[in-house]
């Protein structure tokens, strides 16, 4: 957890097609397709790791890659609010302090259950989903979000992708990681994560460009990583904390706060909510705090005591994938045409799974032709 304020520093569907038939080829031509000009530079990477680091990251949330996968499911609660989760915005009356808390234990337990998450993937996928529905929260309706934290640990990728609704979705690349807890008895998402980099995108429809930011993975905690973040790209005083409880193989609380100060806040403001934010964090993690019995609102309250605030706003987040099978049948267009016809050789037909949500689609082997001759 990352709950000390820090100052200003001085100065959308992912789909695997499924086969076992030359994986990295198919992967690179549909990301080298989608992600086009909001692919960030490969030079930006090697510049500060060597080439050793991770060297694609992409703005487009639709992915393409090749696995052997036959089941097919549905989440119960994907595409809906859950009952008890709630994000809270508030902002000061000057305008220059804006708290937000989030509880969202159903959320997170849907995304856990649904990925099948270990309890240190769970964990690790539960704070991005919770860090970037807290940085999207206030932002216009369709402005998302988009956080991929790529890292040398056995987890390799954790992507969450939120917007201004409270509607966000993600995955992590290797949800059965199983790793042993720190001396603490803690969750080692520290360990599972590794080192890396962490790549914020921030994206609108009606932008002519994306806002990137990359930093450097400080600990792998995620709430760590999203805080140097904000402080050291954005240049935002900001204190956050994430929590993901898991007890029994299952997800039993989930949530967190953060706090940013604006350009004009006064120096006594800033004592105030560090005092706020320290008095919280005695009374326990937001784990702990939500195991108590405070909500969102609760969590705003205690760090806005002595700050005159305005109306809160009041979301039902959610974990939300648009994906459906006309989508698949768009990006089936996008392929290389001796790749599918392999694959309807082996399997006589095509199918494929979306990575954020699970779901499966199939199409036959005529309906494939078919659709590589319009394309």
């Amino acid at each position: 957890m990352s709950h000390s304020l820090e100052r200003y520093p001085k100065q959308t569907a992912r789909f695997m097609f499924l086969s076992a038939v030359n994986c990295q080829r198919l992967e690179k031509t549909a990301n080298d397709y989608l992600g086009s000009s909001r692919t960030l530079h490969r030079r930006a990477v090697d510049r500060r790791a060597g080439a050793n680091a991770p060297t694609r990251w992409h703005t487009c949330p639709h992915r393409f890659h090749l696995a052997a996968v036959t089941e097919r499911r549905r989440a119960r609660h994907l595409n809906e609010a859950i009952a008890g989760d709630e994000l809270v915005t508030c902002l000061s009356k000057d305008r220059n302090v804006v708290v937000k808390a989030i509880r969202a234990s159903g959320l997170v337990r849907t995304a856990s259950e649904l990925h099948e998450a270990t309890p240190v993937a769970a964990a690790a996928l539960g704070r991005s989903l919770l860090a970037a529905l807290l940085l999207a929260s206030g932002k216009k309706d369709l402005e998302t979000v988009q956080m991929e934290f790529r890292g040398d640990g056995p987890l390799r990728a954790v992507v969450a992708i939120a917007d201004g609704r409270g509607h966000v979705r993600g995955y992590v690349g290797d949800p059965q990681v199983q790793l042993p807890p720190t001396a603490a008895g803690k969750l080692d998402v520290g360990r599972a994560v590794g080192r890396g980099f962490l790549a914020v995108v921030r994206n609108h429809s009606t932008w002519s460009e994306p806002y990137r930011g990359i930093t450097e993975i400080q600990t792998g905690e995620i709430g760590d990583d999203v805080l140097h973040y904000l402080v050291r790209s954005e240049q935002i005083p900001s204190a956050l904390a994430l929590g993901v409880f898991v007890q029994g193989g299952h997800v039993q609380a989930a949530g967190g706060y953060l706090v940013q100060l604006l350009p004009e806040s006064t120096p006594e403001t800033l004592d105030r909510v560090e005092e706020n934010v320290l008095q919280l964090n005695k009374r326990g993690t937001p784990t702990q705090l939500i195991r108590d019995g405070m909500d969102a609102v609760d969590i705003v309250q205690q760090l806005m005591v002595d700050i005159d605030e305005t109306s809160l706003r009041r979301v039902q987040p959610q974990y939300s994938c648009s994906c459906d099978a006309s989508r698949v049948r768009r990006m089936v267009a996008l392929l290389p045409r001796d790749e599918i016809e392999s694959i309807l050789r082996e399997q006589n037909r095509l199918e494929a799974k979306c990575e954020f949500c699970g779901s499966y689609y199939e199409l036959s082997s005529d309906e494939t032709r078919a659709l590589l001759r319009d394309a």
